[in-house]
């Protein structure tokens, strides 16, 4: 499915209950996160709403609306309000009946995800991480290679607050065009000794002007504790491309 987009057609069997239950559920997850995708999803309701009442619905629509429509209460309210719209003489009564009819709408969309909320795993796991996993700025760090920690100048950051994830975006100079590159990142013991802690990609490098790459790596929360670091930039060869150097110093 387009992403924000959701067909007439789609729409209309959605609110008929004609969809399978995975095609429900991905237009659900199209219209509970995207405005745009919801207003579709109202006017689509108001449509089929205006077609019941002209009597232009097939039969086995017909059949479905009305075991939907008429039998819901929340649903049927909407079909009563906009028989009452429709009969109202005054403007002002048209326009105030339909944001009350907008309002029901609302109500009904929620109704509808809270019935197959219970029951779609697809829902379940939404739902699941987006309460254990809270959106978070990711912390930042920009390397340049070549920079080392006895010139006293390496990159350093103080370590992030727990749960923040930590991105680095790596430069790597002298390339025109992307490329594939692994991450390899390390700790550096006190006797110099390098552990690796985390391997990423192959991630694609993205421009940054002239004849610069830039990679961008994400580092998981609780990844970094504070000390020195190695970073290696590898093509897929295996060859290294840059080797970056930078401190985590702890929380202040």
């Amino acid at each position: 499915m387009e992403t924000g987009h959701i067909s007439t057609e789609m729409s209309r069997a959605y609110l008929l209950g004609m969809l399978p239950d995975d095609a429900a559920a991905a237009v659900e997850e199209t219209y509970f996160v995207n405005r745009s995708a919801m207003e579709q999803m109202y006017a689509a309701e108001r449509r089929l709403i205006e077609a019941y009442l002209d009597g232009l619905l097939k039969p086995d629509e017909l059949r479905r609306f009305e075991e939907r429509y008429l039998q819901t209460p929340v649903l049927k309210r909407l079909v009563d309000r906009e028989k009452r719209k429709r009969g109202a003489a005054a403007g002002w009564a048209v326009k105030l009946a339909w944001i009350a009819a907008v309002l029901c709408v609302v109500g009904a969309c929620i109704w509808i995800y809270a019935v197959r909320h219970r029951a779609t795993p697809i829902q379940a796991r939404v739902r699941a991480v987006s309460a254990s996993a809270p959106l978070l700025t990711a912390a930042t760090l920009r390397l340049n290679p070549g920079v080392n920690k006895r010139a006293g100048a390496e990159a350093r950051m103080d370590l992030p607050p727990e749960h923040t994830p930590v991105k680095l975006i790596a430069q790597l100079p002298g390339l025109r065009e992307p490329v594939a590159c692994t991450a390899r990142l390390y700790i550096v013991g006190v006797d110099g000794s390098w552990k690796k802690i985390l391997s990423a990609g192959p991630l694609r490098t993205t421009s940054a002007g002239g004849n610069v790459q830039e990679l961008t790596v994400a580092i998981p929360p609780a990844t970094l504790h504070p000390g020195d670091y190695v970073m290696e930039a590898a093509l897929p060869n295996g060859h290294v491309r840059e080797t970056y150097v930078f401190h985590v110093s702890p929380q202040q």
